[in-house]
């Protein structure tokens, strides 16, 4: 009869057990979900992209390649691409020389900015139309991205060449 005593004991005491373990992993298991949930970044361009030369009327499609974080909180980041130009060489852009000044010699596009939960696996697109009748020369492509929640902002640039 000991021994049976003994061996409900033991049978309820693995079961209170078991019980405890798992409410404490579902316990840590949320809670771990909450602080370590993956949260997403995009990045910018392939050297295909970068090296390409384009010309009037063309598309510039930018595939953002999205990255996997787990240390930001999450939130809405907003990404807008533009080109501005025409510039005489790419070191005349990189130096901000010879900057076309009045509207008609000026070529700007933007494409439509993009909204995006970083806790959202997407692979977006960015599609920027160059204009007929933009000028040959080399452009200058700003990539600036604002998280809406903080305001943090981050900013990438790249060389553009069109060709009539």
């Amino acid at each position: 009869m000991g021994m049976t005593r003994i061996s409900h004991f033991g049978r309820l005491w693995v079961s209170l057990a078991t019980v405890a373990l798992l409410l404490s992993g579902l316990s840590t298991e949320s809670g771990a979900t909450d602080n370590t949930k993956s949260t997403y970044d995009y990045l910018c361009c392939t050297s295909q992209l970068l090296s390409r030369v384009y010309h009037p009327g063309n598309d510039i499609v930018i595939r953002w390649q999205r990255t996997t974080m787990t240390s930001e909180p999450v939130g809405t980041l907003v990404i807008t691409v533009s080109i501005i130009g025409p510039y005489k060489s790419k070191n005349a852009l990189q130096h901000y020389e010879g900057r076309p000044t009045s509207k008609s010699d000026l070529t700007w596009s933007q494409a439509p900015r993009l909204d995006l939960s970083n806790s959202v696996p997407l692979n977006p697109v960015s599609v920027l139309h160059i204009s007929k009748t933009a000028r040959s020369g080399y452009y200058d492509r700003e990539m600036k991205w604002l998280w809406k929640e903080s305001g943090d902002t981050g900013f990438g640039a790249s060389v553009v060449r069109l060709v009539r």
